[in-house]
């Protein structure tokens, strides 16, 4: 029996950026992480990038949280980008990328009661998590990704992250 192919190809003169948003505990670096490696892809932490490139814009010391100019993201990003190469970009502000440079929109979701463990166990504030439920029970990511025109895949990683859901991305993201 054929081993199956996870290899996405990329052509030399091109590259792929998968973009992976969603509320702060529902899985994205995970599974971006994971599909990095599952397809030989480069894992790219966008708000570690785009605080390097200057686009830190305040702190929320409320939130205890770092305000990004969502602007300029895709300018700091662009000088890690070579051709030949697949990124998946994980950031809750990665749907705010053009979607003229993204090939897919990555939306990751849990239920709200692994949501709430997880923030639990980052010790956030009770504030925090209350707003990242609410966040996560209104859709805010998916939908400000299908407003920004993305083409948009769902993925619940609220039992984890299976082979055959990482080959059902990689289904996804060989479409154009």
């Amino acid at each position: 029996m054929a081993k199956k192919q996870y290899l996405i190809i990329v052509p030399k003169n091109k590259w792929i950026l998968v973009a992976i948003t969603g509320t702060p505990g529902a899985g994205k670096t995970l599974l971006a992480r994971k599909l990095s490696l599952f397809t030989h892809g480069v894992y790219l932490d966008l708000n570690k990038i785009a605080i390097k490139g200057g686009l830190k814009a305040g702190i929320d010391l409320p939130r205890k949280s770092v305000i990004i100019n969502e602007r300029g993201l895709f300018g700091v990003l662009k000088p890690y980008l070579k051709p030949g190469s697949i990124y998946y970009v994980d950031s809750h502000l990665s749907h705010c990328l053009p979607k003229s440079k993204v090939r897919l929109c990555i939306v990751a979701k849990a239920s709200l009661g692994t949501l709430k463990k997880r923030l639990i166990n980052r010790k956030y504030p009770y504030s925090k998590i209350k707003e990242n439920l609410e966040v996560e029970a209104f859709g805010v990511c998916q939908t400000e990704a299908q407003e920004n025109g993305h083409r948009v895949f769902e993925v619940d990683t609220t039992k984890g992250i299976s082979k055959k859901s990482l080959s059902n991305i990689v289904s996804q993201i060989k479409l154009k």
